[in-house]
């Protein structure tokens, strides 16, 4: 490209620069629409539009047991990861791959909290964290979701980035199996598999606080239920 990106690069305030991207993507770029905008990768720029297919899933689905306010910021969740990651997959820019991951936490968070909703809270259980966070995954994703109509360009990379939320989301997903592996199998068991696996392919630190503080705070939930 040589002409100014106003989307901005990967590296900040230094124009035209691009993110490295793993061997999914394909080599040749293409340019979409009248302004010929030019696109990175682009099948999997419109193969975005699975996401939206997502959230239809979700409205025609009749019988959730969670409550309207938590669906409707699934549905706002998977529609606004569907811009987000298609940005990331057209302009390989930090603002991109910012807005992709993060809104793949927020999703991520959404179903974790809906797991754990039935159990007695702690902020581990069910913030991931150790400590109380300023709000819960609804109030993340609609501060999310609606950053693009608030707020310019230029700021949404700091916004996605601070948002209060468990931005690895390798912990949520950890947590989420816990979770489900609690349901249909003794505890020691879950305990096992989650430490074997959570030591084999997550970061230590990571697999240090899904083993010695999620589980125990877990487990103590599941008991006391």
């Amino acid at each position: 490209m040589n002409r100014t990106d106003h989307w901005g690069g990967c590296t900040p305030y230094v124009n035209d620069t691009r993110c490295p991207v793993g061997p999914y993507m394909r080599n040749t770029s293409s340019t979409f629409g009248s302004d010929n905008m030019i696109v990175y990768e682009p099948c999997n720029y419109v193969s975005n539009v699975a996401y939206f297919r997502s959230a239809v899933r979700v409205c025609n689905y009749a019988n959730w047991t969670a409550s309207t306010e938590e669906i409707n910021a699934v549905k706002r969740g998977f529609i606004t990861l569907a811009m987000g990651s298609a940005f990331w997959h057209d302009s390989h820019t930090y603002v991109g791959y910012s807005f992709d991951n993060n809104m793949i936490a927020v999703i991520s968070y959404l179903a974790h909290q809906q797991s754990v909703a039935q159990l007695p809270f702690s902020s581990i259980l069910h913030e991931i964290s150790p400590t109380n966070r300023s709000t819960n995954g609804v109030g993340v994703a609609d501060q999310l979701t609606q950053m693009t109509i608030n707020h310019g360009v230029p700021e949404w990379a700091q916004i996605l980035d601070t948002a209060d939320l468990p931005h690895d989301y390798f912990i949520t997903f950890a947590a989420l199996i816990s979770t489900g592996f609690s349901l249909v199998m003794p505890f020691f068991l879950v305990r096992a598999l989650i430490s074997a696996i959570a030591y084999a392919i997550i970061p230590k630190d990571d697999a240090d606080f899904v083993v010695n503080e999620y589980l125990p705070a877990l487990e103590k939930g599941v008991i006391l239920i």
